[in-house]
């Protein structure tokens, strides 16, 4: 999934490019972010490519404002796109990369915990916006199954999106309470008791990645 193949999807109705930041900040953040340089950015990419067309439109304040929308063309790619099998992107999470390099800290339980408490924060915050959004969808007609049409695939992303953010509060929640248990590398089992297990939970832990590059 490209920048491009969503601005395309945003662009079935003509927007200016203040109105697709709008519509980044309010309608898909919990699946795709994207700053007002990005979006221009990919918005000449597509204008040179024949997929949007720009115009110039007065505006009642400031400067005249440049509204966007689709060619025949766009449509065409939109639709190719959109028809196209999903595939699970590689996953590139620093708060991972962080806690995997723990040891390298002065005290990684201490620092494990102060990173998990300030992500736990993050990612409860963003369920309850989450859960406000799914609030007003209920008082939509046909909540949830039978709602129209251009409601209900925009629930289906956002159900995505609350469960993944649940599932992200429910893990930091059980690795603070691991941490907690673990208490202090002091109390951990040596790394020499490991002994040929080292080398044998490496493999296990390289085999699923050569099986996907393969």
């Amino acid at each position: 999934m490209s920048l491009p193949n969503v601005l395309l999807s945003l662009l079935r109705e003509p927007m200016c490019g203040t109105d697709l930041v709008e519509q980044f900040r309010s309608s898909i953040r919990h699946f795709w972010t994207a700053d007002l340089s990005q979006i221009y950015r990919a918005l000449e990419g597509l204008e040179r490519a024949g997929c949007v067309r720009s115009r110039s439109v007065p505006s009642p304040k400031g400067p005249a404002r440049r509204i966007y929308s689709l060619t025949a063309a766009g449509r065409e790619k939109l639709i190719r796109w959109v028809e196209q099998s999903p595939e699970l992107p590689p996953l590139k999470l620093e708060y991972l990369a962080q806690l995997f390099s723990a040891t390298a800290a002065a005290d990684p339980v201490a620092r494990a915990r102060e990173q998990l408490g300030s992500l736990l924060v993050e990612a409860q915050a963003a369920v309850r916006v989450l859960e406000g959004i799914e609030c007003a969808m209920q008082q939509v007609p046909g909540y949830p199954d039978r709602m129209p049409a251009s409601i209900y695939y925009p629930w289906l992303t956002l159900r995505h999106g609350l469960h993944r953010r649940r599932a992200l509060v429910a893990w930091v929640e059980e690795s603070l309470a691991s941490l907690e248990r673990r208490g202090g590398e002091g109390r951990a089992v040596p790394e020499e008791e490991l002994g040929d297990l080292a080398e044998f939970l490496q493999h296990m832990a390289d085999a699923p990645a050569k099986r996907t590059d393969a």
